[in-house]
């Protein structure tokens, strides 16, 4: 049983739902990327113990907040307020990303997530390969034949990006990049 605030303000009584540990990173999941099984959830959030993800779901579920059928946990949330809160954190979290955070480790996460999401538009794509300046990293951003990878860039970057102006293209902000058509940008913003 997770810990209460014990007041009667809608903050701390939607924290008593939201606001555990790990708790939001799975709604995350689960509002971006839609419905999602157990190891899906290991899979993505490496630093939470099954235990705690177990544990986490269970009062989820118990809230009304998540629901599960057969193997796969969805999202309960017809009103969208989820969904926006997730969306509102996560802009607030993009205004704080420093340049030195960008690494190849998070562009891998986000290749693999925007792959997963868009895997169907994205076999539907030819390959086009665009060379980036992200802060003080170059690389090559690769969409189409199934994929979204980053990779080390090997030639002269033909965009440089800051982490906001990136942040905002990974959230769907951006409704341009150039040498990449729209159809192969909108496979880099969530699903």
């Amino acid at each position: 049983m997770t810990k209460s605030y014990d007041e009667f303000c809608p903050v701390a009584l939607g924290l008593d739902v939201l606001g555990d540990r790990w708790t939001l990173l799975i709604l995350r999941d689960l509002a971006w990327y839609g419905p999602a099984r157990f190891k899906d959830f290991e899979y993505h959030n490496p630093g939470m113990s099954t235990a705690l993800l177990s544990a986490r779901l269970k009062q989820m579920r118990a809230n009304g907040v998540v629901s599960k059928e057969g193997d796969l946990y969805r999202l309960v949330d017809s009103s969208g307020k989820v969904r926006a809160v997730i969306d509102s954190i996560a802009s607030f979290g993009m205004e704080h990303v420093p340049q030195a955070q960008i690494t190849m480790q998070r562009l891998t996460y986000i290749a693999r997530r925007r792959t997963a999401d868009h895997l169907r538009r994205l076999e539907a794509l030819d390959r086009m390969t665009v060379t980036l300046e992200i802060g003080n990293m170059v690389v090559d951003l690769g969409v189409g034949d199934g994929t979204v990878e980053f990779s080390e860039g090997e030639s002269q970057p033909s965009i440089s990006l800051d982490a906001q102006e990136f942040s905002a293209l990974i959230a769907g902000e951006a409704s341009t990049l150039p040498g990449l058509p729209a159809s192969h940008l909108r496979a880099l913003q969530p699903a």
